[in-house]
């Protein structure tokens, strides 16, 4: 008899055992198959950002708590709720305090009373129905502080085998806050190549539209050359020459216009008229020279709009002398009508290896600026000197002279600064933004001057050593 209570005792424990088995067996399924979801959900969803509200969503289920936040550092260092399992989550915002310090240090937390927790303490009236144990645990993100919170209502609700299962899944959503990461990352640089795509398409519709308005300058230009002549070559002198006649040699033909008193009121109308058509003459010239100066700048803008627009960082073999009598060009008038002497010294064949669109930019400011000094100065011998040669180095040296107002010696040291200007109107940016990229085409400018009045001279050397 006592051998089968024995049996009877054995099989009992070995149903226990065998249910306890099942058990077991059936939470490792369940396990594995909220893994194999959340695994399935990484590679089927990779690009949609809820899947992390749906990767929690399935540790809630695994655990078997309440609510689940992920909450990470925002701009301010304060902790965000970056996913929720519950809409309320997502309007709070927690100071990082030692709590919180420590479990981002590698301490896993079990709390049984979320109210004794000084983060959560100023919003535990708020929660108060909603939480009352947790579990806290740093995720293992690197771009962000992370915490990944399993909240219940039950106290005392959370245990160490909560604790096990968390950490063992927390690697999925390390894994989904990467997948986000770098969805993120690709998106703002699919953004930012749409939008230089945009600027290059609207950079290539400006240069279109400049190169139409140059060449409606450029035909203005021509018209206003041509009308100025026009109007020079009017010749109203003959009319007060013969004015001067019948005033000098008072014979029969002419008596009627010296004795005859309307005839003297005729020849006094003809020299009101001789010297209202030459005052008008002189006015419309000085209206049409001031008009070409405007033509002039504008046609200047234009230019510098073009070359602003070019592809940059591209060397080409370039000749130098084409490069100033091109920029030369732009200044033309502006040389003529205030009697500037133009000098040149330098080789046709002269040629470097170079940014153009670059160096353009410096020659051009070097020669706008010696120009201006020369039309405000009060020398009566005004001269622009544009030198190039190549030294015994391979270095090829440009320089624009000129002996207009010159440079104090107090600013010789200033001229490139950024800011600094000698003009009532400059903006100190030229000489300063020319400096920089002598430098990063491989060479220097520099700036000499003998004094107010003494005129200036710039030196823009260029390494040629690569051609």
């Amino acid at each position: 008899m006592n051998n089968s209570i024995t049996s009877a005792e054995e099989l009992y424990e070995t149903l226990i055992d065998l249910e306890n088995e099942r058990v077991i067996s059936r939470k490792i399924n369940q396990e594995s198959d909220n893994l194999l979801k959340g695994l399935k959900l990484l590679v089927e969803r990779f690009n949609e950002k809820n899947i992390l509200v749906d990767i929690i969503s399935i540790l809630r289920d695994i655990v078997g708590c309440e609510d689940i936040i992920i909450m990470t550092t925002g701009l301010n260092h304060a902790f965000i709720t970056k996913a929720a399992t519950s809409d309320f989550f997502y309007n709070i915002q927690l100071e990082p305090q030692e709590f919180f310090k420590r479990i981002l240090s590698g301490d896993i937390s079990i709390s049984f009373d979320v109210q004794s927790i000084p983060e959560w303490r100023s919003l535990f009236n708020k929660l108060n129905s909603q939480i009352k144990s947790a579990i806290h645990i740093r995720i293992g993100f690197s771009e962000k502080d992370t915490l990944l919170i399993c909240f219940d209502s039950r106290l005392n609700f959370f245990n160490h085998a909560h604790a096990d299962l968390i950490k063992r899944y927390s690697t999925l959503i390390t894994q989904a806050l990467i997948n986000i990461s770098s969805q993120e990352k690709i998106n703002a640089l699919n953004k930012d190549l749409l939008n230089k795509a945009r600027q290059s398409g609207m950079a290539d519709v400006a240069i279109s539209v400049l190169h139409g308005i140059g060449n409606v300058l450029n035909n203005m230009s021509i018209s206003s050359e041509i009308l100025h002549e026009k109007i020079k070559n009017i010749s109203l002198t003959k009319l007060s020459e013969f004015v001067d006649f019948i005033k000098e040699k008072p014979n029969e033909k002419n008596r009627y216009f010296i004795e005859n008193p309307d005839g003297n009121k005729m020849l006094e109308y003809l020299s009101l008229i001789a010297q209202q058509a030459n005052a008008e003459k002189l006015d419309l010239l000085e209206e049409i020279t001031s008009m070409n100066i405007h033509i002039d700048h504008i046609k200047s803008v234009v230019s510098m709009q073009q070359e602003i627009s070019k592809p940059s960082n591209v060397r080409t073999k370039a000749a130098i002398s084409t490069i100033i009598d091109s920029i030369l060009t732009l200044q033309n008038n502006k040389i003529a009508i205030n009697k500037i002497t133009l000098v040149r010294h330098y080789k046709d064949e002269l040629l470097i290896l170079t940014d153009q669109y670059q160096l353009e930019k410096i020659i051009r400011n070097l020669i706008q600026n010696a120009v201006d000094s020369l039309i405000v100065c009060n020398n009566m011998d005004k001269q622009l000197i544009i030198s190039c040669d190549a030294d015994n180095d391979e270095n090829i040296i440009i320089q624009v002279i000129d002996n207009g107002l010159g440079i104090p010696p107090e600013d010789i040291n200033k001229i490139f600064n950024f800011g600094f200007t000698t003009k009532n109107e400059g903006h100190g940016f030229g000489l300063h933004d020319s400096a920089l990229t002598a430098k990063e085409l491989g060479g220097e400018l520099k700036a000499s001057s003998k004094g107010l009045g003494q005129g200036a001279v710039f030196t823009l050397t260029l390494n040629n050593s690569r051609f």
